[in-house]
């Protein structure tokens, strides 16, 4: 503030101020100026905050414009083949195109600037000259020269940047992207099987329960295989030592009585032939033989008159006897004793006796009865595991009631205090190995039994020399050996095992043949299904991120082991997932038999989808391209790579078959249930068996059951690789495919008559169900999207049917396949008052595109999408 001063008198005292105009000229002025300075600059502040309102409205349209003009530009042939949209690696005409596309949209900004508008439609349109002047808004571009924009000297710059997570390797956007695709396109793709696919669909998660049943059923029959291998084994010991002791009545080989008797016998065998007349005859002559020949010299020297006294004439008549008696002679008298004596020996040396190894036989045998113990506790957990098992509702009521029936049979016949309990075992182990502790007694009574022989030789020589005759060897004691049979639940046990496995009756020994003709028929099918299969689809190509290592072997498709992956099959699907997962999964699934090749792709064939003659047909994808190996790069194991995901299409293709022909085996192996003449003429078989032998009968009929389905299989298998169908479910006898095969193997099956009216699946719908019941989300949408990125760079590269990829030429990847973006448009403009603190205070948090702000630069940013 001014302060005025008063001019001194002359005094000193200050003089009154003379008022002059002067003195106050301009001060209205400054109060002026005072008053406008905060009045311009909150003008300046209210404009400046205008147009930077303005122009970020402007702006965030700008971003918004040109993300839309952004997403235009995606991947053609992604779009053409699949009808998927998203960005990736564009081409140099998108590349150009957008470039001026973009300062298309930053003139926004500055209108009057705009000098490729109509050049840009000139450019898209093909029109030249004069055709523009009939284009609606024609001379637009002059009437924007002269406009006017508050911000036309703004900078403008445009950018966009591919959101990460928006890449088609993210299954949701995947799998939504695909189910956008197929939801007006499923009917065509599905036709008129749809219903019977669902129906299939819900057939096949059926089979869970009763390839669990099936799995548990053979577990148990391994249980019972390995308590009968145990069995037999016992019988074959305990019939070893059956033979150290005496005969029994009912029929027993007791080895110390049998050669007791034997030698007993053998001396009164030789007796009987010295007591024989040639014998006599032969002894008598000998004894005399001197005085034979002196009476013979007589009467050869005899002078008239002279005559033989009687005894002479006896001697000569005796001779006459011998001479007439060619039997009477030493060397055949001998050969008769000899014959007897070793007929004696023979018995001893034909004996299994080894009194040296009795101890490690006793306790091999009692081994063996602790094994069965331990079998039969493993039989019982295994039968408890089945009858669980067969309690699930879901499982064909025809297979649980004749399985519960073989249960129930199986049970009462090893069930504890029956006949073959394990404590019976036990038992007439302990009898055996008790026994040890006489074993030394019953080897002296074997070596008098070896000593008889030097006897019976002595006899011999005696009774035909003439010289006295030694007494008979001593004596062999029977009396020393514990019979098991004196005990009545070991005989019986004895007895029944002896039926068993050594009585060779008609009906057993027909059992038998049928059992090994069944089991050699389901093991030349495993051997065909075993074949290691080629093919000449292509490999992915390696280091390129797709697909797994490693090579599938073909492993000896053996019944068991394929019960055991098809059990490994149902655990891993995920088939109960949410309903709107599971909707986009089969979306997914019924979209990849749409577009992918198989092994059955472009075989044409009849109403029953038989081979035929006529000309190819060509399969297209649901958006018109024919399926080949331009296209298709892993063309005929496509569908294939989706159960598998190796890289090497051989395994792919055998992991596919591996999987159907689990599922057909279980199939086929509940049919032998279903099909009645089937189930009729297998128990007709094995029924009667099981009356006489459980164990037989019910592994009888197993055999032919598993036969039944390996066969059913196999044929199966052909059908379908031959392009034709396969009933799903088989509860008729005209289902079957391969009653040839079968008619020798199950004598008595009636021939089907007609062909079968149910629907048949060819190898394709059985993918279609398998890959929907049988394989994960992420398996599916990962995998797809692996034959996508292939098929893609195949067409980009302009690859012919033999040309192949490399990791370096892979231009197509999901993970660079973007389906959103982030544009940004960024506008600098200088302000007169408005401070950046103030600028962040008012926009910091106006809107959410304001991303930075920078100087007087502010960058907006929208995220855009398909």
């Amino acid at each position: 503030m001014m302060k005025l001063f008063h001019k001194k008198s002359e005094t000193g005292a200050p003089k009154p101020m003379k008022k002059r105009k002067k003195d106050i000229r301009g001060s209205i002025t400054a109060l002026v100026v005072l008053i406008l300075v905060p009045t311009i600059v909150f003008e300046g502040f209210l404009v400046d905050l205008a147009r930077m309102k303005l122009y970020g409205n402007q702006a965030i349209m700008t971003a918004d414009n040109y993300g839309e003009s952004v997403l235009t530009i995606y991947n053609n042939v992604l779009k053409d083949l699949y009808g998927l949209f998203a960005i990736s690696s564009q081409s140099n005409d998108g590349s150009t195109a957008l470039d001026a596309l973009e300062g298309y949209i930053a003139s926004s900004f500055n209108p009057s600037s705009n000098v490729i508008s109509f050049g840009y439609v000139q450019g898209l349109q093909g029109l030249t000259g004069n055709a523009l002047s009939f284009m609606p808004g024609y001379g637009l571009q002059q009437r924007l020269s002269s406009g006017f924009m508050p911000y036309k000297d703004a900078k403008v710059t445009l950018s966009y940047e591919p959101i990460k997570t928006s890449s088609l390797a993210e299954q949701d956007i995947f799998s939504t992207q695909i189910g956008d695709f197929m939801r007006f396109r499923v009917a065509q793709a599905l036709m008129e099987s749809g219903s019977d696919l669902m129906t299939a669909l819900d057939n096949v998660m059926g089979m869970a329960s009763n390839a669990e049943v099936i799995d548990k059923k053979n577990d148990f029959d391994e249980a019972v295989d390995e308590v009968i291998t145990l069995c037999s084994e016992f019988y074959q010991l305990a019939k070893r030592f059956n033979q150290y002791g005496p005969d029994h009545v009912n029929g027993g080989d007791g080895y110390i009585l049998r050669v007791a008797d034997r030698a007993t016998q053998t001396y009164r065998d030789l007796k009987t032939v010295t007591e024989s007349d040639e014998f006599k005859l032969y002894r008598e002559y000998k004894d005399n033989e001197d005085a034979i020949m002196a009476a013979r010299s007589k009467k050869k020297n005899l002078k008239e008159g002279q005559s033989l006294t009687q005894k002479e004439l006896e001697l000569l008549a005796l001779e006459e006897r011998y001479n007439n008696e060619p039997n009477a002679r030493r060397v055949q008298l001998k050969k008769w004793l000899d014959e007897i004596i070793d007929g004696y020996e023979a018995s001893l040396d034909g004996t299994v006796i080894n009194f040296d190894g009795y101890f490690t036989y006793a306790i091999e045998i009692d081994r063996c009865a602790r094994n069965i113990k331990t079998a039969y506790d493993n039989l019982q957990t295994a039968a408890q595991k089945l009858k669980t098992a067969l309690n699930d509702p879901n499982v064909t009521s025809e297979m649980r009631t004749n399985m519960e029936e073989d249960l129930n049979r199986i049970n009462q016949l090893f069930d504890t205090g029956n006949t073959y309990s394990s404590a019976n075992f036990s038992g007439l182990a302990k009898v055996i190995t008790d026994q040890a502790g006489k074993n030394a007694y019953n080897e002296t009574q074997h070596k008098r039994a070896e000593k008889h022989i030097e006897v019976m030789e002595d006899q011999r020589d005696a009774y035909l020399d003439g010289l006295p005759v030694p007494q008979n060897g001593q004596k062999i004691d029977t009396n020393g050996f514990d019979d098991f049979y004196k005990y009545t639940k070991y005989k019986t046990l004895y007895d029944n095992l002896k039926q068993m496995f050594e009585v060779e009756d008609a009906d057993n020994s027909k059992a038998k043949k049928q059992k090994k003709a069944a089991k050699n028929a389901a093991n030349n099918a495993a051997k065909t299904l075993s074949k290691q299969e080629t093919s000449d689809a292509r490999d992915v190509p390696p280091g390129c991120g797709i697909g797994k290592d490693g090579k599938f072997d073909v492993e000896d498709m053996t019944f068991m082991r394929i019960i055991d992956s098809a059990i490994s099959i149902f655990d891993g699907n995920s088939i109960l997932e949410g309903a709107n997962d599971l909707l986009l999964k089969l979306y997914t699934v019924i979209y990849d038999t749409s577009m992918f090749s198989c092994r059955t792709t472009n075989k044409d064939g009849d109403d029953n989808g038989k081979n035929q003659n006529s000309e190819e047909k060509i399969d297209t994808t649901l958006t018109g391209y024919a399926l080949c190996r331009e296209i298709n790069y892993l063309y005929g194991a496509e569908l294939e790579y989706l159960f598998g995901g190796f890289k090497n299409s051989d395994a792919n293709l055998a992991e596919a078959r591996n999987k159907i022909i689990a599922f057909r085996a279980i199939v086929n192996f509940t049919a032998s249930y279903m099909i009645k003449e089937v189930n009729t003429t297998i128990r007709a078989i094995s029924d009667p068996v099981k009356v006489v032998n459980a164990p037989l009968g019910i592994a009888l009929e197993a055999a032919l059951r598993i036969a039944f389905a390996m066969l059913e299989t196999v044929a199966d298998w052909e059908e379908l690789i031959d392009g034709a169908g396969v009933v799903l479910i088989k509860d008729q006898l005209n289902d079957m495919t391969a009653y040839d095969q079968l008619k020798d193997i199950i004598p008595g099956l009636d021939k089907p008559s007609g062909e079968t009216k149910k629907f048949k699946m060819d190898y394709e719908t059985y993918l279609t169900i398998m890959l929907i019941a049988l394989t994960t989300d992420d398996q599916i949408a990962r995998r797809t999207g692996d034959l996508i990125s292939l098929n893609v760079s195949c067409v980009e590269q302009g690859l012919d049917k033999n040309g192949t990829l490399t990791k370096d030429t892979l231009s197509f990847k999901m993970t660079e396949a973007y389906t959103a973006i982030n544009a940004t448009c960024s506008v600098a403009l200088d302000f007169v008052v408005l401070p950046m603190s103030m600028a962040n205070m008012l926009l910091g948090g106006d809107t959410s595109t304001l991303d930075e702000i920078r100087n007087t630069g502010f960058k907006f940013t929208v995220t855009r999408g398909y």
